[in-house]
């Protein structure tokens, strides 16, 4: 609220939900860049399964992490799919 205005027009759990994708986002982006960091060289393919499961994460947040995952490596493999499967 902004001088007895109301910002949003959001209900309170819609707000919440926004919110919590943004920090699942957030929080996925930080431990795919962890992931990452172990490898000594970019992996030309990644495991969105065991990456979810190393980090204890839940398998609804695949979706989530497959497109960081393609969003970080994107400018290594411009002609290929590290994924492994059509983004």
């Amino acid at each position: 609220m902004l001088e007895g205005q109301i910002l949003t027009k959001l209900s309170i759990p819609q707000l919440h939900l926004v919110n919590e994708a943004k920090a699942n986002h957030f929080m996925l982006e930080r431990c795919a860049k962890d992931f990452l960091g172990y490898f000594e060289i970019i992996p030309e393919y990644i495991d969105v399964h065991n990456f979810l499961k190393t980090y204890g994460l839940s398998k609804s947040l695949y979706d989530m992490a497959y497109q960081i995952f393609h969003d970080l490596l994107e400018p290594y493999f411009a002609n290929k799919n590290p994924l492994g499967r059509e983004a």
